[in-house]
Parts: C-alpha cells; sequence; structure tokens
C-alpha cells in the first residue's frame, strides 16, 4: 500500500498523543483522530484479547459523526497497513473510545500494540468499506 493512501501519522511531543488516520469513502481527505491512550486487556464475555483505546474529545466527535453517517457499512480497521477487521457499523460510535480484537491476537501481541498506540509507534487506520 502507498503511502499517499495511508495518510499520516505522527507523534505530538512527549504526551503520548498519537495521530491515526480515519479515510472516508465520502470524504477524500484522511480525517486525523487523536489516539490519547491505549492499553491491553480481555473482553469481558468472551475472554479474548482486546485492546481498548482512548481519543481527544474533539476527534471522539469527528469519530461519532462518521460512524453516524456510515451505520450499516462496513468498517475497517488497519494496523500498520494490514486489515484486522471489518465490523459493520450498528449503531454510532459514541463516547471517543473503543476496542480493537481480531482472531490472531494474543495476549502477547495485544500488550505489544497497546504500547506502541500509546508511544505513537504504531499507525491504525479506519475505512468505510464500500
Amino acid at each position: 500500500m502507498s503511502s499517499a493512501l495511508l495518510g499520516h501519522v505522527k507523534k505530538a511531543g512527549l504526551s503520548g498523543l498519537f495521530l491515526a488516520c480515519v479515510l472516508s469513502a465520502a470524504a477524500a481527505q484522511p480525517l486525523a483522530i487523536e489516539i490519547v491512550s491505549a492499553h491491553a486487556g480481555a473482553d469481558q464475555r468472551t475472554g479474548l484479547p482486546i485492546i481498548s483505546f482512548k481519543m481527544s474529545q474533539a476527534s471522539g466527535k469527528q469519530f461519532a459523526e462518521l460512524t453516524a453517517k456510515s451505520v450499516g457499512r462496513k468498517f475497517e480497521v488497519r494496523i500498520d497497513g494490514r486489515a484486522v477487521m471489518a465490523p459493520v457499523i450498528r449503531e454510532p460510535i459514541l463516547g471517543g473510545s473503543g476496542q480493537i480484537s481480531y482472531p490472531e491476537l494474543t495476549a502477547e501481541t495485544a500488550k505489544d500494540l497497546a504500547q506502541r498506540l500509546s508511544a505513537g509507534n504504531a499507525k491504525v487506520e479506519f475505512d468505510i468499506v464500500p
């Protein structure tokens, strides 16, 4: 995948802010989302590993607007350019936080990815699938 398609990612100083790109099918330009924290855990229902993340307040609002416009559509999640999941958006994702899980995710990988996300060393992209 070309870097032109990936948009941009940058770390904001020592604060641990991380910008991830959200690509909208309706918009030609990516929407940058600030991830302010991420941590590994386990899904309460299944016990499977997950990565929980929190966005800045402004990014959470933009993310909510994007998902509100995309209810019923697939939402591909990519980590470092690799598609890991593509759930259907059942309702707007509000509150500025989310979770990532996929079949190959192990507890060790979840911990590593959460640390990389918090440090700004991993790229997360969200793309509305046509």
